[in-house]
């Protein structure tokens, strides 16, 4: 069967995305008032931005977070285990699965949330379903175009979604998120070798060596 993805096994279903998620674009009206003051007791709640999708992952280094009392105004956009959210604007395409230590967060303007069916869709297959470079490019080529690309939330309902049987989609997810966090700790490892080289040349190119460097560059066994 000819699908968005490719030719698939004919038991595999093909339908609109919008039939089996609940798609919803972050709030509207800007950025929510300012977050409680640190040092005051006010809890915090964080909100997720564009930044802070990562490549199937949430990153929360330099997160923005939000008063309870906005947090309750924007009960509507909590986010829950299970939940993709995506960025709508400018940097489309990208998604990130939420786990259960992001229960509770919120999604700004610029973002949206699918929610997927768990009975039909297994939320890591949505996840990498959504990051294929065939639906990618379907995404960009239905984008609005004015002064930055744009997905609205009905586009994104419309969008053909490939279901395997439920077993299926959960060894895909399986497996391409195990391939995700062996490229994330890669990518770690590679973050922490250049800091290290970072801080060793200067030291290295004065002459002002740590002792096990200064031995072994003097060939000290």
């Amino acid at each position: 069967m000819k699908t968005l993805i490719g030719d698939v096994p004919d038991d595999w279903n093909t339908d609109l995305l919008g039939k089996y998620c609940e798609v919803k674009a972050g709030p509207s009206g800007g950025a929510p008032g300012a977050p409680p003051r640190p040092g005051t007791g006010e809890a915090r709640i964080p909100l997720i931005a564009p930044k802070d999708i990562g490549e199937g992952r949430i990153v929360a280094d330099d997160i923005t977070y939000v008063s309870e009392k906005t947090a309750v105004q924007l009960r509507n956009y909590r986010l829950e285990p299970g939940d993709v959210v995506g960025v709508r604007t400018a940097g489309i395409g990208k998604y990130a699965l939420i786990g259960v230590e992001h229960a509770g967060w919120l999604f700004n303007t610029a973002c949206l949330r699918i929610r997927p069916n768990q009975n039909d869709v297994h939320p890591g297959y949505l996840l990498h379903y959504l990051r294929n470079p065939l639906v990618r490019e379907w995404i960009a080529q239905n984008s609005l175009n004015s002064t930055i690309y744009s997905i609205n939330t009905e586009t994104i309902r419309q969008m053909p979604l490939v279901l395997p049987p439920v077993p299926v989609q959960e060894a895909i997810g399986g497996v391409l998120s195990a391939l995700d966090e062996k490229a994330a700790l890669h990518a770690e490892i590679s973050r922490r070798t250049g800091e290290l080289r970072d801080q060793l040349s200067p030291l290295l190119l004065t002459g002002a060596l740590p002792k096990p460097y200064e031995a072994r560059l003097r060939g000290d066994r």
